[in-house]
C-alpha cells in the first residue's frame, strides 16, 4: 500500500483556503507565571492565519449549540500556530473567540493535520 502524501494535501488545502478565504489575526493571551494568588500575565501572542468561512451543516449537528452570528470555517495549517479553544480571532475587523477547534487528520495515528475546522463566537 502506498503512503499518502499528507504534505501535498495540506499544501492544496492551504491554496484553496487562500483562494476562497483570506487572512485573519489570532491573539492568544500570554502565559501566566508567578503565584496562583498573584499571577503575572505575559504579553499576548499574535499570529496571522488563513481561513475560509463555511456554512453550518445544521442537519449534521442536531445537538450543536450554534448561535446567530457564529462563524464556522476551515483554517490552513500554520507551522507557527496551533489553534486552541479560547483564542481570539479577528475576521474582517470583528472580534470572535474560538469555541470549537477540530484538527482534520485523515490518519490520527500519523498525527499529520491537513486543516482545522473551527467555530467562533462574538
Amino acid at each position: 500500500m502506498s503512503k499518502i502524501d499528507y504534505a501535498a494535501m495540506q499544501k492544496r488545502a492551504a491554496s484553496l483556503i487562500d483562494r476562497f478565504g483570506g487572512e485573519a489575526t489570532v491573539t492568544r493571551q500570554g502565559a501566566q507565571t508567578g503565584d496562583a494568588w498573584n499571577p503575572t500575565i505575559g504579553a499576548d501572542d499574535s499570529f496571522t492565519v488563513t481561513l475560509a468561512e463555511t456554512s453550518f451543516g445544521i442537519q449534521r449537528n442536531p445537538d450543536s449549540m450554534i448561535r446567530n452570528g457564529d462563524k464556522q470555517g476551515v483554517m490552513a495549517v500554520n507551522e507557527d500556530y496551533i489553534p486552541r479553544v479560547g483564542d481570539n480571532v479577528t475576521i474582517n475587523g470583528l472580534a470572535y473567540r474560538l469555541i470549537v477547534v477540530q484538527p482534520i487528520q485523515p490518519n490520527p495515528d500519523d498525527g499529520e493535520v491537513v486543516i482545522y475546522q473551527y467555530q467562533a463566537r462574538q
